[in-house]
């Protein structure tokens, strides 16, 4: 078997938590194949009397279109509709069926294998259940800019002007930041976390999109000094040096030809961090990875046999 790395994420704040984001996502869909559309034959005629017809029975029809809600009621929440809704009932349907809780299905079963190489203490394994966020969870506290295009709302479900269903599970990451630094004197061992859920997006249906997919991610964290944290950049690099080695090692061959550093692609931020912590953080990382897809697909093949 041979893994080939053609990516990785990498974060790290200014202050004193090093940061290592092992995110990736799992897109399932909950259906492969979209209905065939019906074609529509135009029914030519240049009859006065067939056209008056025509454009009565198009009046009627505008006259019985239903309104626009003036409400969405969302797993018992009630959210005030507004301009910017766009959420369809159809959409609305899926929400609450968290298969990633039932334990005969693949995403659970998925779920559960990637969970086994981010175990406890060190790491809480969370669910999402609940997909409403606001606008400043999904975006705003993530540094999306006010033009971004996954802003519009042919991208993402809107409940309101200040309210969507999150296109992402990241939509809870400074949640969870927020949780480890609040845990240090109460549960000091649990330095990261992984979270489940269905995610919600204005996608085109086709053999590998579906609007509502799910995601996993997690995020592991080193306390740095209070104090000029940079000067003590080669002690926090030791000690995410020494949770590497805990990592057990593999016989998987792995080919990454891209640089941890690169001028152009990603550039060293030396104002935040020192390449001795980046290239720490990347090697934990890598090596988290490696071990979840090893385990993932090995189990997959004793299935399989």
């Amino acid at each position: 078997m041979r893994l080939f790395a053609t990516g990785r994420a990498l974060r790290a704040s200014s202050a004193r938590w090093a940061i290592a984001s092992p995110r990736r996502s799992i897109r399932i869909p909950l259906s492969q194949f979209s209905e065939p559309l019906a074609e529509k034959r135009r029914d030519w005629s240049s009859s006065a009397i067939r056209r008056s017809s025509d454009n009565t029975d198009a009046d009627q029809k505008l006259a019985t279109r239903p309104s626009a809600p003036k409400s969405l009621t969302i797993e018992g929440q009630t959210y005030l509709a507004d301009q910017w809704t766009n959420t369809p009932k159809t959409i609305l349907s899926h929400v609450g069926r968290r298969l990633y809780l039932d334990e005969n299905h693949p995403l659970a079963i998925t779920r559960q294998l990637i969970e086994s190489q981010f175990p406890g203490p060190a790491y809480g394994n969370y669910t999402e259940k609940n997909p409403v966020v606001s606008t400043a969870q999904n975006f705003d506290v993530l540094g999306f800019p006010l033009d971004h295009p996954g802003r519009s709302r042919t991208d993402t479900y809107y409940i309101n002007e200040k309210t969507v269903l999150r296109t992402h599970t990241s939509a809870h990451q400074q949640a969870y930041f927020q949780q480890i630094s609040r845990n240090e004197s109460t549960r000091p061992e649990e330095v990261g976390y992984t979270v489940v859920a269905d995610v919600y997006r204005r996608d085109a249906i086709d053999r590998s999109h579906y609007p509502i997919f799910h995601q996993m991610e997690g995020a592991m964290l080193w306390k740095r000094p209070d104090n000029e944290p940079l000067k003590h950049a080669s002690q926090t690099a030791a000690a995410i040096m020494e949770d590497v080695n805990k990592i057990p090692a593999h016989d998987v061959e792995v080919e990454d030809p891209n640089p941890t550093i690169h001028a152009q692609r990603n550039p060293l931020q030396a104002e935040y961090h020192s390449e001795e912590e980046v290239e720490a953080i990347a090697a934990h990382l890598k090596r988290s990875l490696e071990r979840m897809v090893i385990k993932i697909f090995t189990e997959a093949s004793k299935a399989a046999a």
